[in-house]
């Protein structure tokens, strides 16, 4: 924390206080006891509990550099466990078709009763850093943290069935992937082989031994490039133009638009994601600028979204395009008209 310097009263408050002047220059040191305590080097070992030793350095206040000590000897005991504080993945298997999953990006810690961690004991140092006019406040903070083994155990046997669910449900999830039914399945298929593939890399050493996969590595592999291939079919759309007339090579000019947006073209009987319609509804001419002439076209468009159950966006508006010629102006307004949509099926198809 930076000051504006103008009364300096350095009162040594806690136990132990140092300080080293140099000119306008001064560092103070204060710490919460008169010598660091042993366990911040050789933790404690007993037979009823685990210990961990929380640091963090540097901090601009008390409060933040506890808090983050306290967090680190946290991740250190739900390493122990086997836990990712960070988040959890729950899978709710209502039925071998529709397979829901959701992330719940909350502490884990509710889930393994971690809150049951005591605090045993702390040591802090406060440097104070005096530099001409200005000062600053560091704070480095230690904590000793204890987990009884007996929650530790019960913690531990809590997580490895949380661990077997996501990973059997992300086995499922991927088979299902093989046998795609309908169309609209896609769209949740390809959501929740996304949240699997996260749920496999938590667990990337828990056993798996299924007639296809021997380890969780194997099964992320084939889930990974699964998600490969759904996502080459999302930037897939068929292209309908109808309405006043419709440039020439419509579809061309619609193609290199698209395409520079990882979106491609494809006709109707090949396997894609969205279909678009863009209706020409009326072309005018506009105020020139210099030598270039000016085409206004009104149009509307409706995108299909065919792996979702009521995924059709539509929208429209009027675009100007300008050009050496009456031909080129067209073109330019209706490339715009083309990126418009695009950057539609772009949002809509994460």
């Amino acid at each position: 924390m930076k000051k504006l310097l103008t009364l300096i009263i350095v009162a040594c408050i806690t136990v132990s206080c140092a300080t080293t002047q140099n000119n306008n220059n001064k560092i103070t040191t204060e710490a919460s006891k008169k010598t660091k305590p042993s366990w911040i080097s050789t933790p404690p070992l007993d037979s009823s509990n685990v210990y961990a030793v929380g640091i963090a350095k540097d901090a601009d206040s008390l409060e933040k550099a506890r808090t983050a000590a306290r967090n680190s000897a946290l991740s250190q005991i739900a390493g122990y466990i086997g836990i990712n504080i960070k988040s959890t993945l729950e899978i709710n298997d209502s039925t071998e078709k529709d397979l829901s999953v959701a992330s719940n990006i909350q502490s884990e810690t509710e889930n393994v009763e971690l809150e049951k961690v005591q605090f045993v004991d702390e040591y802090y140092e406060k440097t104070t850093r005096i530099i001409g006019g200005y000062y600053e406040e560091n704070f480095d903070v230690y904590v000793l943290a204890k987990y009884s083994k007996a929650s530790a155990e019960t913690a531990k046997t809590k997580t490895d069935k949380k661990r077997e669910a996501d990973v059997m449900a992300a086995l499922r999830i991927y088979k299902s992937s093989l046998d795609i039914k309908n169309i609209t399945e896609t769209g949740k298929i390809f959501d929740n082989l996304k949240k699997a593939e996260k749920a496999l890399e938590r667990n990337k050493n828990f056993p798996l031994n299924d007639q296809d996969f021997k380890t969780v590595p194997e099964l992320q592999n084939a889930i990974s490039n699964k998600i490969k291939n759904f996502t080459a079919l999302s930037g897939l759309v068929t292209a309908n133009f109808s309405g006043a007339p419709i440039p020439e090579k419509a579809e061309a000019y619609a193609y290199e638009v698209l395409s520079a947006r990882n979106i491609n073209v494809t006709t109707k009987d090949k396997i894609h994601r969205f279909e678009t319609a863009i209706i020409i509804e009326s072309e005018k001419t506009g105020d020139s600028l210099g030598t270039l002439t000016c085409r206004h076209i009104k149009y509307r468009y409706e995108i299909k979204d065919l792996w979702k159950e009521s995924g059709i966006i539509t929208g429209g508006g009027e675009e100007k395009g300008f050009g050496k010629t009456q031909k080129e102006s067209v073109v330019n307004a209706f490339k715009k008209i083309v990126e418009k949509v695009g950057d539609k099926i772009t949002e809509n198809r994460n």
